[in-house]
């Protein structure tokens, strides 16, 4: 009869037990189903609730089947995982029970742009006067190559990814071919005389 009760307390024991394990995992499961969909909202999921190498095998596919010129704008490795989640726009939505998620990774093409900073500098004119260039596009993104530019704004480039010293963009922005109407910033950069459109101010120098 002793004998009979110790082994049902050892089975109601291990009964417990596996409970305890279950509500556990349940727990451990729930937080991280809220913590992905709160992260999600935020555009950023921890690495540790995220499959990584499904992920970077289906970005290996893709940039295989990419059309010639077409890059994405980091190297496709689990061990790149920082740099490449800068890139990633994140969607998730929960529906009967299932979490859907959309991963977004930009792809982008040759030619780049250079970045300039206007900044005007005052020119001895004569006497006491200085002169100065004007400038209403303090920020211009310029592409030598094929001679096209494009004007940013300081507002254009945060909302754009930064990797050391590379923007990647994913806004639209307005390509200008350079021709004779083209700003005189522009116009100083190729050096080119640049008298349509520039404005010149004077400024007095005091003794």
């Amino acid at each position: 009869m002793q004998l009979d009760k110790y082994t049902q307390r050892e089975d109601l024991d291990e009964h417990l037990q596996i409970l305890t394990a279950i509500m556990t995992d349940l727990t451990v499961d729930v937080c991280k189903t809220l913590d992905y969909l709160a992260y999600s909202k935020e555009g950023l999921i921890p690495t540790r609730l995220l499959p990584l190498e499904p992920i970077i095998i289906d970005l290996r596919e893709a940039a295989s089947q990419l059309t010639k010129g077409l890059h994405f704008p980091f190297q496709v490795k689990v061990e790149n995982w920082s740099t490449i989640q800068k890139y990633m726009s994140i969607n998730a939505v929960y529906f009967n029970s299932h979490i859907f998620t959309t991963l977004k990774f930009p792809v982008i093409a040759y030619p780049t742009y250079k970045i300039i900073r206007v900044t005007p500098l005052p020119h001895y004119s004569h006497s006491n006067i200085f002169t100065f260039v004007k400038s209403d596009y303090l920020l211009i993104a310029i592409d030598k190559e094929n001679n096209h530019y494009t004007m940013l704004s300081e507002n254009d480039l945060n909302k754009c990814v930064r990797d050391t010293t590379t923007y990647t963009c994913g806004q639209t922005f307005p390509i200008y071919y350079i021709k004779s109407d083209a700003p005189c910033e522009r116009g100083i950069d190729i050096h080119k005389r640049a008298r349509t459109n520039a404005k010149l101010r004077k400024r007095t120098r005091f003794i």
